[in-house]
């Protein structure tokens, strides 16, 4: 998923155009996501990773295009899947202007919201590793990658993919951006605690961990999905 900044290589290395890609700022206050509102230029991820699918189905565009388009569907998929790339609460930026320390440990005052949610729970709780240039342990991450894989049931990756078709993917993502949106109003924001001083530990990783961990495995089941969806294309 994308760095708890929201932007990624591309967006810093040479394509800032890229940044609002990632993500979709539907406020908290709405219960669904809606074009016009959130995302009236379709610079946001729940317009983009259609686009890019269409491109990867399409046997006549050039193959480096869909080689790029290839690319933006994995990161997409996953950045979707991040409930806080599909909301924000007060203009806070899908979680990043809300400070928070994370068990006693703020990483001087840098920590915040939006990060949680994109490695620090993860981090902590099955003790990955993100090193210098966002480098990680691939074997370690593999480990955690086969057993959350081992962890769905034939039913689950049917159901999280019953209604996605090539005529059908632009509906499909707007279904997993308004689950995300959800999950951000009552589980990411929903759970913390009262007051301005954000102290998480135990019982808010107690809650959200769980849903990070069923939405990573829907988000590698979708993506194998919108693969074989698009590369099945005649």
């Amino acid at each position: 998923m994308a760095r708890h900044d929201r932007s990624c290589s591309s967006d810093k290395g040479g394509l800032p155009q890229t940044l609002p890609w990632h993500y979709v700022d539907t406020d908290t206050k709405f219960s669904t996501y809606e074009k016009m509102r959130d995302c009236g230029n379709d610079l946001c991820v729940t317009e983009k990773l259609p686009e890019m699918e269409k491109v990867l189905a399409d046997p006549k565009a050039a193959p480096a295009d869909r080689l790029v388009a290839l690319k933006w569907i994995v990161h997409l998929a996953g950045d979707l899947h991040q409930p806080l790339h599909a909301a924000e609460r007060d203009h806070d930026l899908g979680g990043n202007k809300v400070k928070v320390s994370y068990f006693g440990q703020d990483r001087n005052g840098h920590e915040n919201l939006h990060s949680l949610w994109d490695e620090g729970i993860m981090n902590h709780e099955r003790h990955l590793v993100v090193g210098p240039h966002y480098s990680i342990d691939f074997a370690r991450a593999r480990e955690e990658a086969d057993r959350l894989n081992a962890g769905i049931t034939p039913g689950q990756a049917a159901f999280w993919t019953d209604d996605l078709s090539i005529g059908t993917v632009h509906d499909s993502v707007v279904k997993w951006t308004d689950e995300s949106h959800a999950l951000a109003r009552g589980v990411a924001y929903g759970a913390l605690p009262e007051g301005r001083k954000k102290d998480l530990g135990e019982a808010y990783t107690a809650t959200t961990l769980p849903v990070i961990e069923t939405r990573l495995q829907q988000a590698g089941v979708r993506l194998a999905a919108l693969l074989n969806t698009a590369l099945s294309t005649p």
